[in-house]
């Protein structure tokens, strides 16, 4: 007679998420990774351009991270009273992102057609390093009491 242990098995959310995770450390050490560097430092360098690609921070010496580049582009086309372009708080890889323009370029738009102009705006980044725009509010000053 055999008997089995019930397994217990974390979400498969969760699992998938902690597998990107690994493998994308993974293959940027090993990419960086040269015979007189120890690996130690690679991996490290791995999470630090990690988590700077999560913030939209600089991850590559005189390039714009994407989210970086959503906010200047917003700002050259609408030039809003109040931007906000944050990295969506569940996403590691920073492709999903959180946008609040306050802007006078929305007035007499309806709701649709002032996220058609903010898309317009990202058109580029959303074709490329942007996945999705997880919150989008736009809004005119008068709308926000200013």
């Amino acid at each position: 007679m055999t008997t089995t242990m019930p397994s217990r098995r974390a979400p498969s959310s969760m699992l998938m998420l902690l597998l990107a995770c690994l493998m994308a450390l993974t293959c940027q050490a090993f990419l960086v990774a040269s015979p007189s560097t120890p690996l130690t430092t690679t991996r490290r360098a791995a999470r630090t351009s990690l988590a700077a690609a999560a913030d939209g921070a600089v991850a590559v010496p005189g390039e714009v991270g994407a989210v970086e580049s959503c906010r200047i582009k917003i700002q050259a086309a609408l030039s809003p009273v109040e931007l906000v372009v944050k990295s969506s708080n569940d996403d590691p890889n920073g492709s999903h992102i959180a946008l609040r323009v306050i802007s006078a370029a929305f007035e007499g738009k309806n709701r649709v057609q002032r996220q058609q102009v903010v898309y317009k705006a990202i058109w580029e980044e959303l074709s490329g390093p942007i996945h999705a725009v997880d919150e989008l509010v736009c809004r005119t000053p008068a709308e926000e009491g200013m």
